[in-house]
């Protein structure tokens, strides 16, 4: 009996052990490891963006949802603020929040909210594109400029919640204009499948170039760089 609670004694030791010795694990090694895990997903996503950075020749079978992917991310919700905006600026009466209820207040604020951390998410994954562009260096505009697209739309889309939750302070307005918004950071997710039926065989190819960067990248020059870089102090990081 003594011995059984000795070996559980020495086990939850190791585990206290390991634990402790996790905490002494620097912020920077914790970034990197988070940031690696982000590479990873941005490899595994299949964005249009990624796919057109890492196929052999950009054809127009890639330049086609590209294309479209930033005119759905900017036009659309610029539009959108405009057409709020110039609604917003013709009204002459104040804001009807006080009349309405505390339910549809607390609806309009946690919508925001789960808008605002989708988009976040979102604004990780442009972060990390923006940072893999030069990895690849035959198509590196194509990763750049989705991810300033898909930072344009959270920009946008966040002004343009706030716009329309203004214009239509309803429950179901507020409801179906967070919906219609939520989706837009992702659409160069969804339009994958016209690659996949167009070109299935240079989709496949690019595909397995995607899944060779992220293999490469754990053992790479330029993680260790990366790494590098993250040690720096602050006056040496903006030098």
């Amino acid at each position: 009996m003594a011995e059984r609670g000795y070996t559980a004694l020495s086990a939850v030791s190791s585990v206290q052990d390991a634990v402790a010795s996790q905490e002494k694990s620097s912020e920077d090694e914790l970034w990197q490891g988070y940031e690696d895990d982000t590479i990873g997903t941005v490899c595994d996503s299949h964005s249009v963006y990624t796919m057109a950075w890492a196929s052999r020749t950009c054809t127009p079978c890639f330049i086609f949802p590209f294309i479209i992917a930033m005119l759905v991310q900017i036009v659309i919700p610029a539009a959108l603020l405009h057409k709020a905006s110039a609604v917003l600026s013709s009204l002459t009466f104040q804001l009807p929040w006080d009349t309405h209820s505390t339910l549809v207040k607390f609806e309009a604020m946690f919508l925001f909210l789960f808008l605002n951390s989708t988009f976040a998410n979102c604004l990780n994954r442009a972060n990390v594109m923006d940072f893999m562009a030069p990895l690849l260096t035959t198509n590196s505009w194509a990763l750049t400029l989705g991810a300033y697209s898909i930072g344009a739309c959270i920009v946008l889309s966040s002004l343009t919640t706030l716009a329309l939750f203004v214009q239509s302070p309803d429950m179901e307005d507020i409801l179906l204009n967070c919906i219609a918004l939520n989706f837009l950071p992702d659409v160069d997710l969804y339009l994958t499948g016209i690659l996949q039926t167009l070109q299935p065989t240079m989709y496949q190819d690019t595909k397995l170039r995607m899944a060779a960067v992220k293999d490469a990248w754990p053992k790479s020059s330029d993680r260790q760089e990366n790494i590098r870089w993250w040690s720096l102090g602050i006056k040496e990081k903006l030098t």
